[in-house]
């Protein structure tokens, strides 16, 4: 028997993403185009929960950031650290 450790970007290589790409459409995301894919949701059932996180992440880093998922990830948990330790919530 053998193991097969894949990381988590192994699904782009998948082969039904082959036809996602060539029709524009959102792409299984990996740490650097989280957000980039999670504009591409067509499903307008998860609309407000995309906005906000757009919304979050343009608070945090400006209108034309450039942000992995774990870098927005670690900023709101040092965060909520920061608040807690305080008790002082930040204000943009």
């Amino acid at each position: 028997m053998a193991v097969i450790v894949l990381g988590a970007g192994a699904t782009r290589g998948a082969s039904f993403v082959d036809k996602l790409r060539d029709e524009g459409g959102c792409l299984p995301p990996l740490d650097t185009d989280f957000f980039t894919q999670l504009q591409r949701i067509a499903n307008s059932k998860h609309q407000v929960f995309i906005d906000n996180a757009i919304k979050d992440a343009v608070t945090l880093f400006g209108p034309n950031f450039h942000v992995t998922l774990e870098t927005m990830f670690t900023t709101v948990e040092h965060t909520l650290r920061i608040i807690e330790a305080t008790g002082k919530e930040w204000k943009a």
